[in-house]
């Protein structure tokens, strides 16, 4: 005969091993499910482009501008270049600023390695025309995610207006920071932006014309106002930050209270 002690000894010893294999399975399955979301947590969206109004707008999440930072920056290029594959006239984008080129030609991101920058980016969207959509709700579901939690800097190249006031609610409502820049800050439908962008202003009575506006203003030259303060990234202060790690320049929404200036660079 079988001693029953044994047989229970077996039972015994049976359920835990049987405890410990489930354990194992489940501990794997709990492994498997941390990792996928991991992943998903840490998935990251470089580039969001579309056109809208015979624009294009270009997110991108990479940079090598050294006062700039770290932070998405913001394109808007015309689609007549696109088509062309080459620059031609920036009114489309630049509007009526004194900088463009059909103006003083004097805007620093049209000189030198910038300049050649912005070509290459339109070459690039000219080889992969066919695959331009329009804005859509996917898309704009990606800018946000792109966005969120990120330095955001409107206008790369063009006017941030562009973007219409909607967007730019949602994408500040959702990024770390960001800056912003506007010389359409005197068109009546242009009043939304000062919440997040600076007046730039050359000039003291344009520098108080937008000041009554409600905009804070962004002084280019030399200026004795004591209610502006100079742009800590700026040669002139000694570049003690970036824009990504300061993002004061962010209108009265954002992160600043105070107007900035700069020399002209």
């Amino acid at each position: 005969m079988v001693d029953c002690k044994y047989l229970q000894g077996v039972r015994f010893v049976a359920k835990p091993l049987k405890l410990i294999y489930q354990t194992k399975q489940n501990n794997k399955m709990k492994n498997k499910t941390e990792q996928i979301a991991k992943v998903k947590k840490v998935r990251k969206i470089n580039e969001v482009y579309f056109v809208k109004n015979d624009i294009l707008f270009n997110f991108q999440r990479d940079t090598d501008n050294s006062k700039i930072g770290n932070m998405i920056q913001v394109w808007f290029i015309p689609m007549e270049w696109v088509r062309a594959g080459k620059m031609l006239d920036d009114s489309k984008v630049c509007f009526d600023c004194q900088h463009g080129q059909s103006k003083d030609k004097t805007c620093y991101v049209r000189d030198g390695v910038s300049n050649l920058g912005l070509l290459s980016k339109t070459r690039k969207f000219t080889r992969i025309q066919s695959k331009l959509t329009e804005y859509s709700q996917e898309i704009e579901n990606n800018i946000l995610e792109m966005c969120t939690n990120e330095k955001v800097r409107f206008g790369a190249y063009g006017e941030p207006i562009l973007l219409g006031e909607d967007l730019v609610r949602k994408i500040t409502a959702v990024s770390s920071g960001w800056t912003g820049y506007t010389h359409q800050w005197m068109r009546k439908e242009s009043i939304w932006a000062r919440h997040y962008f600076m007046a730039s202003v050359e000039g003291k009575f344009m520098n108080a014309t937008a000041k009554k506006l409600g905009f804070r203003t962004f002084f280019v030259g030399e200026t004795d106002e004591v209610d502006h303060i100079t742009c800590p990234a700026s040669a002139e202060a000694g570049k003690k930050t970036k824009c990504d790690k300061c993002t004061l320049c962010s209108g009265i929404d954002g992160k600043g209270k105070t107007s900035i200036k700069i020399l002209p660079h």
